[in-house]
């Protein structure tokens, strides 16, 4: 079965913390968030303790201007951080008084930059490189802020198109800001890791990111338990994101669908339409995407020198051949596979080494991790609530993006674009769950783990206790069609505050329900994350942003949509 549901808009949203109340003189400066951006939560002394976002249009009381990020608070006195760029301040002419005491001055940040993504005025394209000769040895890495080229950052980011590079060596900044800089939205954070992402669609309305004068649909950072970057991935033309294939593909699937219940011209015409479209796209994809294969590797090496060849992946399952750039501490890897994507890496040297394998997690560790990450709730929820998130997007990349959430979860390395690949993925996405896991039972058992298939006989919380309660999240395929219930509870209740009105509804809905068989809305894959014994529902995630990082639905509801498909990585 090919899973190939797509993505939703994702919503930002504001957390309240705790915090102190802060003296501000009269007369003070509101601040007006001008787009989405970071807000980190500060403690008294001026130590970062959580960070969600800020919406557009909230406002907050300046309390000191720290060399381009502020200091505000809310309207309740607690205390955040956020780049000055995100917001409508202009700082005042005269020098900025001191922060007030408790407050450390951090050194001087370089200049966020708009998250907008307009290009920056493209050079001239340099001669034509061949990359066929043999590679040049790269001179070693200078601790100057030139780098070993002479390159100072400046010019490198010049060059990129974005500024993803400060004095300060990228591996040692402080993710949060370097996301901020290049436009990217906190994707998800756990006790371990963090990640941000930012897609684009190519539309006119969301032009792509312009890197290296070569389009970019979509870039992510990834950081560890410090908010350290650990790498960043920019994909360029792929199969899965190009001029928004996702939304065509699902119609052409819904509609295929729909013909098997009942006849109808429209529908086939319909259908036929954007099949053509469909055609059409993927016959123009691989000669624009060899086109850009060409490109980036010609400026790169106008960039940097010529390349090494070179590969990056940690076993022969997810290994990929690639060309190597080093420069300042920083390997810029370059990966192109024919007829499904250009992806750049930038990874630290002593990764790139490695070819990025990561070192393993021993057994008893691992156990001990994934137990930790279970929380026992007074309302009787038991849940899995450190998963990492990974946004599909608007592609059918359900399978993908799930398994990248949960190999990082275990101290796998993976992303979904290299996932795809496995998965045989059809243009615009969607591929067999079942033989995704078992090609990547190869990775896995390089690690220590492995996958086991789970077949319950009948989808209840007492099937998936067990796993839950060890910290395991079980892969399952389910139509999605099924969420209506659990999404008609939400718009009436919230049930994190108002949890004995949320059980009246689950008895409603027990009695009321209709039970008949569930319309085909496409194949997905989840994880089931968390059960209440007392409520008998089950919690799920989808990969579509935080937004959906925790549903809860009956046990009823859940064996009404699954389509019986159940594993787990275990070890």
């Amino acid at each position: 079965m090919r899973f190939s549901s797509r993505g939703s808009l994702r919503r930002i949203f504001l957390a309240a913390v705790t915090g102190i109340l802060l003296a501000i003189p009269a007369g003070a400066t509101t601040v007006t968030v001008s787009r989405p951006a970071p807000l980190e939560s500060l403690s008294a002394a001026g130590d970062v303790t959580g960070v969600t976002e800020a919406p557009a249009g909230a406002q907050y009381t300046l309390v000191a201007d720290k060399n381009g990020q502020l200091v505000v608070r809310d309207a309740q006195g607690n205390p955040y951080q956020i780049a000055a760029a995100a917001t409508d301040y202009t700082p005042p002419v005269v020098t900025a008084a001191a922060p007030p005491q408790g407050y450390a001055v951090e050194h001087p940040a370089p200049a966020a930059t708009s998250a907008s993504s307009n290009p920056l005025p493209a050079a001239a394209p340099p001669a034509s490189v061949s990359t066929t000769s043999p590679p040049a040895p790269m001179p070693p890495s200078s601790p100057s802020s030139a780098g070993a080229s002479g390159l100072a950052p400046a010019e490198v980011n010049a060059a990129m198109g974005k500024t993803f590079f400060s004095d300060q060596p990228l591996w040692q900044e402080t993710a949060l800001m370097v996301a901020q800089r290049i436009g990217l939205g906190l994707e998800g954070r756990t006790q371990w890791e963090a990640s941000y992402r930012r897609y684009l669609s190519g539309q006119p309305d969301d032009p792509k990111a312009i890197v290296l004068a070569n389009g970019a649909y979509c870039i992510a950072l990834y950081a560890d338990a410090q908010d350290h970057p650990t790498s960043v991935l920019i994909a360029f033309a792929n199969d899965g994101d190009f001029h928004g294939i996702g939304p065509i593909a699902a119609n052409i699937e819904g509609l295929a669908q729909s013909l098997y219940s009942h006849s109808g011209e429209n529908d086939v015409d319909l259908r036929n339409e954007y099949q053509n479209k469909l055609y059409e796209m993927e016959a123009t994809f691989e000669p624009v995407r060899i086109r850009e294969q060409r490109s980036l590797t010609e400026k790169l090496t106008s960039l940097f020198g010529a390349p090494q060849q070179t590969s990056f992946g940690s076993d022969p399952t997810t290994r990929e051949d690639t060309l190597r750039w080093d420069w300042n501490g920083n390997s810029f890897l370059l990966t192109c596979q024919p007829s499904k994507y250009d992806l750049l890496r930038i990874v630290p040297t002593e990764l790139a080494d490695k070819n990025g394998r990561s070192e393993r997690i021993p057994r008893d560790d691992i156990g001990h991790k994934l137990s930790g990450a279970v929380e026992h709730r007074p309302n009787g929820d038991v849940i899995i609530t450190q998963l990492p998130m990974a946004d599909q997007g608007y592609k059918g990349y359900c399978v993908p993006a799930t398994w990248e959430r949960v190999l990082r979860y275990t101290g796998v390395p993976g992303d979904m674009y290299t996932l795809s690949r496995i998965g045989n993925a059809g243009f615009g996405g969607g591929e067999n769950g079942l033989e995704v896991a078992k090609e990547l039972d190869k990775t896995l058992y390089d690690y220590g783990r492995h996958v086991e298939i789970v077949q319950p006989s009948h989808l209840d919380y007492i099937a998936v206790r067990h796993y839950i309660d060890d910290g395991v999240p079980i892969f399952w395929g389910v139509n999605p069609k099924g969420y209506d219930p659990a999404e008609q509870r939400y718009s009436l209740c919230d049930r994190d505050k108002d949890f004995d009105t949320w059980k009246k509804l689950l008895d409603q809905a027990r009695s009321t329900q209709d039970w008949s068989p569930l319309p085909w809305d496409g194949g997905h894959q989840v994880l089931i994350i968390g059960y209440n014994p007392d409520t008998k529902e089950l919690a799920w995630t989808d990969p579509w942003g935080r937004k959906t990082s925790e549903r809860w639905m009956t046990q009823e509801e859940a064996q009404h949509c699954t389509l019986g498909q159940y594993y787990v990585i275990t070890w």
